[in-house]
């Protein structure tokens, strides 16, 4: 018997392993408003960016907590949260948002190059930053993250 998760993935390792401590990769994403978010218009903002496959069981269990994140902090303009996703098109992940009524900004990418600056396997990985773009918390599916422990670390941040 073999047990997978979403975690553990059998394509070939590659790109980033983003640590704490560490800034926030190079990337440049369309979101699905149109407008681009990169790793400079998140300077000055605490950050929380969930890489994730809406086709993943960890995933879909983490976005409703991630969509109150949002729905909290939406009109706080020293935050930025988003979604981006693993090599799911717009053709998979809007139909998703929509049957789930999410209004969490995503970035849906056909490819795994946005993916594979931050990490080498695994989602969901929710990566919080500070204000200067410095990694300060990493989340994965061991167990996924609560809303006390990402809104804990986002308040911390902007104390």
């Amino acid at each position: 018997m073999v047990l997978t998760g979403c975690i553990n993935d059998n394509g070939e390792p590659d790109g980033a392993n983003i640590q704490v401590g560490e800034k926030l990769p190079r990337f440049s994403v369309v979101m699905n408003d149109g407008g681009t978010v990169s790793n400079l218009s998140l300077d000055g903002k605490v950050s929380l960016i969930m890489l994730m496959t809406v086709t993943c069981p960890d995933c879909k269990a983490q976005l409703p907590i991630v969509e109150s994140i949002y729905e909290n902090y939406r009109n706080n303009d020293n935050v930025a949260i988003l979604a981006i996703s693993r090599q799911q098109g717009e053709n998979i992940v809007g139909p998703y948002w929509r049957d789930n009524n999410l209004n969490l900004p995503y970035s849906a990418q056909n490819s795994r190059d946005v993916y594979s600056l931050f990490a080498q396997s695994g989602v969901p990985r929710i990566y919080i930053s500070d204000r200067s773009g410095t990694v300060r918390k990493i989340t994965t599916d061991s167990p996924i993250a609560t809303y006390g422990e990402l809104s804990g670390a986002i308040n911390s941040l902007l104390e």
